[in-house]
């Protein structure tokens, strides 16, 4: 899973893929945790953007769209916010969740 900038997120958003994005940060006991569980969802959709962005390194990006807790993982499709989720979840939670996403 690709680690990208602010800028870069914001380029992706303005594209018609779809995006999933796991905001973190390095000392984020649960964002450790969380990273495997995404990563596996990530290699079961090939068709689907799987990236990471440090929050403290999008400070601006995740301050305009109420991003307040870590993880949170963020569904964009047709450059829009379409799911969210935030915290800790297991990989049956977080299938469901994507698959609910990127289906709708």
């Amino acid at each position: 899973m690709e680690e990208i900038s602010q800028g870069m997120l914001e380029d992706m958003i303005d594209s018609d893929q779809t995006l999933v994005v796991d905001f973190y940060a390095s000392w984020c006991g649960p964002c450790k945790m969380m990273h495997p569980v995404i990563e596996k969802e990530g290699e079961k959709h090939k068709n689907v953007k799987f990236v990471r962005v440090n929050v403290e390194d999008a400070y601006d990006f995740c301050e305009k769209n109420n991003i307040a807790s870590i993880p949170t993982i963020i569904v964009y499709k047709n450059k829009k916010e379409t799911n969210r989720t935030m915290g800790l979840m297991s990989s049956d939670d977080f299938h469901q969740f994507i698959e609910l996403s990127i289906n709708q």
